[in-house]
């Protein structure tokens, strides 16, 4: 076998259980998916290939059947394995077997026997928590491919959860204002329109310790940003600024995100809960130092991991939004280069100019809108030239690959070559089997090759390398969206909610923080942006930015604030069981004291 361009000499060479020196391979070649006669130590040819630049290996067979791409290999007995190149001419063409012949191969490679004990290893079958996924060869072209095989993650970062959740866990259970009243813990309501408003409430499943989640409490559901008034992006943009601020007085990482999916309601969805809500979290040093020091490659991962942390649609995705979109036309986001570093290649990245300041500029919000208008565009174009037929519960249009010349884009020819690999490498096939992909116990396989149902995406707000980015991270196939996908320091990160159980000390910080960062809302200077969105002027925040404590007023300034505030900021509620803990020491957890309540010394407004 000779190597094709772009393809290095320093992968293993392929195996034989024998003594022949150099045996010549031939075809077809199957990758093995199971073996259990491997681990008998039947013996049988295969061999190691990798793509290149940090893609993972694969193992290889030349015993496999004539016909389908995917069923029991001739030998050994048991295996099962996916013809390489069965119906993509993408791989056959201009994959690692392109120089390879239909009846020879050139220049073999030389072989070896295998070492001792090869075949029991684990290498050789699925691992019990891994089942078995049928679609797990990558969707994009072997540079791409490399550069997201590259991209750090840590799976998974444990959060803690209450002893006694006051709600059963729901999917589309906020139907209504009175639904999220009676199914979360209400710390304040804030209205923004005769139909618009939103809820601050503590969050019944916790994604972190240190948290505040801000939900849309209109009349109707209203899934996106773009589906809000100015009013609201404002209102929610200054709560979001504060919250920075608030994070950095408490030693926390701010991260912000949320979801958008509100088409998807037969399979596990991005956006549960149809209402936009936004995670405000706070991440501690322990656990960005657990990002740093426990992250690894995303391509070591198992195939079902890798595209449910890190999925192949949203590295197309950056390249094709950085054909798309033009970046003059934004006023809060700069664009990163795709692919210049990990976190440009797992998300569309852009720098946000005026840091977390940004999030009280109004241009913010037009920004994400115009990001959600481009993907619109670039969604229902492709659909248009490759899709065919209606989507519905349990039902998908079907695929045409060859269309996507037909995609009316303006996109480069390589970003037009990587979609032709990305639709190229689906198997529209395997969605024909429903009843098996509807069944609850086979979520991991229907979360890998079943699509959502229109366009969804996620967006995270955070910090690295002292600037502050949003990224924005498409989903087709993954079912992690905003909270349960972030981006931390750079390093994509999944969370594991309810690893643990919080101890009352733990309870007494997050009620601390929350009424803390509430109280910090009342006396800053976006806090009437805030609290009374209707009533503000626009902000600069090149006039108003984020200082290191609350706005300095006049006596009657101060009484007039607090007194607005406390018009809008409900008392927070809780389990009756948590009322004694406002007597507890948070001393005694051994977690860092809190810093003092920027009020503490002259409000005479509600206690929050």
């Amino acid at each position: 076998m000779t190597h094709p361009p772009g393809i290095p000499h320093e992968y293993p060479p392929p195996t034989t259980w024998g003594n022949r020196a150099e045996p010549v391979l031939t075809g077809p070649w199957y990758r093995i998916q199971a073996n259990p006669a491997a681990r008998r130590g039947e013996p049988f040819v295969v061999g190691w290939l990798s793509a290149g630049g940090g893609a993972p290996l694969k193992l290889i067979t030349n015993a496999g059947p004539v016909g389908e791409a995917r069923q029991a290999l001739l030998f050994p007995s048991g295996a099962r394995g996916v013809r390489v190149a069965h119906g993509r001419p993408h791989v056959r063409d201009n994959g690692p077997f392109a120089a390879c012949k239909p009846d020879r191969h050139v220049h073999p490679l030389p072989t070896a026997p295998a070492p001792p004990g090869i075949w029991t290893s684990p290498a050789f079958s699925n691992p019990p928590d891994d089942p078995e996924v049928p679609m797990a060869d990558p969707l994009l072209p072997p540079a791409l491919e490399s550069a997201r095989a590259a991209v750090p993650i840590l799976d998974s970062l444990p959060a803690p959860g209450y002893a006694t959740p006051r709600a059963p866990q729901r999917v589309r259970a906020m139907r209504s204002v009175e639904n999220i009243y009676n199914l979360s813990g209400v710390l304040g309501h804030v209205g923004t329109g005769p139909a618009e408003a939103w809820i601050a409430t503590d969050k019944t499943f916790p994604h972190a310790l240190y948290e505040v989640m801000v939900m849309s409490a209109g009349t109707g559901v209203r899934p996106g940003l773009h589906d809000h008034s100015e009013a609201y992006a404002a209102s929610v943009g200054a709560m979001g600024a504060v919250f920075a601020e608030h994070c950095a007085n408490w030693e926390l990482s701010p991260v912000i995100s949320w979801s958008y999916d509100p088409a998807t309601v037969d399979r596990e969805s991005i956006q549960g809960e149809k209402r936009l809500h936004t995670h405000f979290i706070g991440r501690t040093a322990e656990e960005v130092d657990m990002v740093r020091a426990r992250s690894t490659p995303v391509g070591q991962s198992a195939p079902g991991r890798q595209r449910r942390i890190v999925e192949e649609a949203s590295v197309l995705a950056g390249v094709l939004v950085a054909d798309c979109l033009d970046p003059s036309t934004l006023k809060a986001l700069e664009p990163v280069a795709p692919l210049s570093s990990a976190a440009s290649t797992a998300t569309i990245q852009l720098r946000m100019r005026d840091g977390w300041d940004s999030l009280a500029d109004p241009g913010l919000a037009e920004d994400l809108t115009r990001i959600h208008a481009v993907l619109r565009t670039i969604y229902d174009r492709i659909g248009a030239a490759c899709l065919t037929g209606e989507t519905g519960p349990w039902r998908r249009p079907a695929l045409d690959p060859v269309g996507v010349e037909r995609v009316d884009l303006p996109l480069s020819d390589r970003s037009r070559e990587a979609l032709g690999h990305y639709l190229g490498g689906m198997r529209p096939q395997l969605l024909t089997d429903v009843e098996a992909l509807r069944n609850p116990s086979n979520r991991d396989r229907t979360t890998h090759i079943y699509p959502l149902a229109d366009l969804a995406y996620s967006v995270c707000l955070s910090a690295h390398q002292g600037q502050v980015y949003t990224h924005v991270r498409v989903n087709v196939f993954s079912d992690l969206g905003g909270a349960g996908m972030s981006v931390l320091d750079g390093t994509v990160v999944k969370t594991r909610k309810g690893e643990r159980t919080m101890t009352p000390e733990d309870e007494a910080h997050r009620l601390d923080f929350q009424r803390g960062y509430l109280d910090r809302v009342r006396h800053h200077a976006y806090g009437g942006h805030a609290l009374f969105p209707l009533a503000q002027p626009s902000l600069d925040p090149r006039t108003a930015r984020i200082g290191p404590g609350p706005t300095t007023r006049s006596p009657g300034e101060q009484v007039q604030a607090e007194g607005q505030a406390g018009t809008r900021l409900l008392a927070m509620t809780r389990r009756p069981a948590r009322v004694a803990r406002e007597e507890r020491s948070p001393q005694a957890s051994g977690s860092p004291s809190p810093p003092p309540s920027p009020s503490a010394d002259t409000s005479s407004g509600p206690e929050l």
